[in-house]
């Protein structure tokens, strides 16, 4: 089975030869930095929208757990990408670059200026970058297979299967299982080595990308006033609404019950 030729929203998003690209904010960082505060005073400053590139703001529910911004703080400037998910919803890097893409541009259709802002590295470099993504879907048989062959013989035989048709994946995944079926999986669908499939830019956009830090010990006490705050703002309650509602293994999920645990509360199974 081939793959579609179908183009990607981000390959059509290229702008024709010497015409100007559209202008974005990029705006990223570690946890707790302050990329939202800076994103949304940019966004009424400049008249922007915000487009969320992290990954844990997608699924519906996670909310305090996520440091998803709440709707105070987004009061006046529109945000796009966010609350899209239900609790078990799956997002593609490839779903994720051509949603993107198509939400920048009818941002500038608009009149406004899209500000991409989130802690989710991928999914930033993917749309700035323009990078080149197979269009595979997941194939969840085929998956479950390998997933079952490794947990039997041992990754180092799927390994070895992706080196034979496939040297630099193999060399790039390492000893990521998830990443190994991934290759193997888009060179069943396709015949072709993932390496071949890939690729970055031009890039589509002129980007202004800002990159926040802070040094490490003030980064920390950052994240544990979060912490702080976000218990108070009950936490414990969220996490224990959407554990009884069966909702386990979701990135939200982690990231709010990784924290519930922090905290010592060790009622919290997921």
């Amino acid at each position: 089975m081939k793959a579609s030729n179908n183009q990607s929203a981000a390959t059509r998003a290229l702008p024709a030869e010497g015409a100007e690209r559209p202008s974005i904010v990029v705006v990223s960082g570690p946890t707790a930095v302050g990329k939202t505060a800076l994103a949304i005073a940019i966004g009424h400053e400049l008249g922007g929208e915000i487009v969320n590139a992290d990954s844990r703001y997608l699924y519906r529910g996670f909310d305090i757990g996520v440091a998803k911004p709440d709707m105070h703080e987004r009061a006046g400037i529109p945000h796009h990408l966010i609350d899209i998910l239900s609790p078990d919803g799956e997002m593609s890097l490839a779903r994720f670059q051509d949603m993107a893409t198509e939400t920048i541009h009818d941002v500038h259709r608009r009149g406004k200026l899209p500000i991409l802002v989130g802690g989710t590295p991928l999914y930033i470099n993917a749309v700035v970058e323009g990078w080149h993504i197979p269009r595979v879907p997941p194939d969840p048989a085929l998956r479950s297979a390998l997933a079952a062959e490794a947990a039997i013989h041992g990754i180092q035989v799927l390994s070895e299967r992706l080196q034979a048709v496939d040297p630099p994946s193999a060399l790039r995944c390492g000893g990521n299982l998830r990443r190994i079926i991934r290759a193997l999986e888009v060179y069943e669908a396709t015949g072709i080595p993932m390496s071949e499939l890939e690729g970055k830019g031009p890039a589509p956009f002129n980007a202004l990308e800002i990159a926040l830090s802070l040094p490490r010990a003030d980064l920390y006490r950052a994240i544990d006033r979060r912490i702080d705050d976000q218990i108070n703002q009950a936490l414990v309650q969220e996490v224990r609404g959407l554990l009884a509602k069966g909702v386990k293994k979701t990135p939200g999920m982690r990231v709010s019950v990784r924290q519930f645990f922090v905290l010592g509360l060790n009622d919290c199974r997921a």
